[in-house]
C-alpha cells in the first residue's frame, strides 16, 4: 500500500521536474516566455491568411466568420497530442545522464515532459480563444468550461500512450522516427482542417473511431455554439479509453523499467 507521504513526494517531484522542463526547454529567456504568446498568434494569423485569402475556404455548415476559428479550435488539441507524444517519448533517452547518476522515478520524467508541453500549449490555446473572441470570430467564451475538462481527459489518454512508448524507445531506437511518420499521416485522418459536417454521412462512423475526434468535435461545438458538453455516453466511452490507456501504459512501464539503465 502506497503511503500518503510517498504520494505527496511523487507529486512534488512531478511538479519540480515539470518546472525544470519548462525552464530549460521553453522559458529560459525573455524571448522564450514571449514565444508562448507569439507562436499561437502567428499560427492564427497564418491560418487566417491561408483560409480567407489564398484558398477562400467555404465550409458546409460553418458560418463565414467562423471558418478560421473552426480550424484553430481543432489545431491546438492536435498540437498538444502530437508534440506531447513526440517529446515525452524521447524524454528517457534525453535524461539518461540523470537516470544513470541519481535514483529518480523514471516515469515522472516522462510525465513531466508531457505536462510541460500540455501546459504551454494550453496557455497558447486559451490566448488564441480570447484573441478570436476579441476579433469577433464567433467564439462563445462560455464553452471554455467544457474545453478544459476535455483537455484534462486528453492529457490522461496521452499519458498512457507515452508510458508505453517512452520505455520502448530505449529498446527500439528508431521508434521516434516511426512515430513522427505515423503522426504526419494521422494528421489528415483527424478532423483538424475539417469537421464531421464536411464528410459524407457514410464516413461519420469511421471518423468516430479516431479517439481525437471526440475532443476536437466537442471543443468546436462548445466554443462555436455555446452548447454545454457531450452526451454522458460519449464521455463514459472516452473515460474508459483513457483508463485503458493508463492501465496499459503503467503496466508496460513497470514491466520494462527495471531494464532501462542497461540500455541507456
Amino acid at each position: 500500500m502506497i503511503s500518503t507521504a510517498t504520494v505527496l513526494r511523487q507529486l512534488e517531484l512531478w511538479r519540480s521536474f515539470t518546472a525544470r522542463e519548462l525552464k530549460t526547454r521553453y522559458l529560459g529567456s525573455i524571448s522564450g516566455a514571449a514565444w508562448v504568446f507569439i507562436h499561437p498568434a502567428v499560427l492564427l494569423l497564418l491560418y487566417s491568411f491561408l483560409l480567407t485569402v489564398v484558398f477562400q475556404t467555404r465550409m458546409q455548415g460553418v458560418a463565414a466568420q467562423q471558418v478560421v476559428a473552426h480550424v484553430a479550435i481543432g489545431l491546438w488539441p492536435w498540437l498538444m497530442f502530437s508534440e506531447g507524444l513526440q517529446r515525452a517519448t524521447g524524454s528517457l533517452q534525453e535524461n539518461s545522464p540523470l537516470l544513470g547518476k541519481v535514483s529518480v522515478p523514471s516515469h515522472l520524467l516522462v510525465l513531466a515532459s508531457l505536462s510541460a508541453t500540455f501546459l504551454l500549449h494550453c496557455v497558447g490555446y486559451l490566448f488564441v480563444i480570447a484573441l478570436m473572441a476579441g476579433l469577433d470570430m464567433g467564439i462563445e467564451l462560455s464553452g471554455v468550461v467544457v474545453v478544459l475538462p476535455l483537455l484534462i481527459m486528453l492529457f490522461g489518454l496521452c499519458a498512457g500512450l507515452v508510458l508505453m512508448l517512452a520505455p520502448l524507445q530505449i529498446f527500439v531506437r528508431d521508434l521516434a522516427q516511426v512515430l513522427a511518420q505515423v503522426l504526419a499521416f494521422m494528421f489528415f485522418l483527424t478532423p483538424v482542417l475539417y469537421g464531421k459536417s464536411q464528410l459524407p454521412e457514410g464516413m461519420h462512423f469511421w471518423m468516430s473511431l479516431n479517439p481525437l475526434s471526440f475532443y476536437i468535435e466537442h471543443a468546436r461545438t462548445a466554443l462555436l455554439t455555446g452548447e454545454h458538453g457531450p452526451e454522458p455516453g460519449g464521455v463514459l466511452l472516452a473515460l474508459l479509453l483513457v483508463a485503458l490507456s493508463l492501465a496499459l501504459g503503467i503496466g508496460l512501464f513497470r514491466r520494462l523499467r527495471g531494464h532501462l539503465e542497461d540500455f541507456l
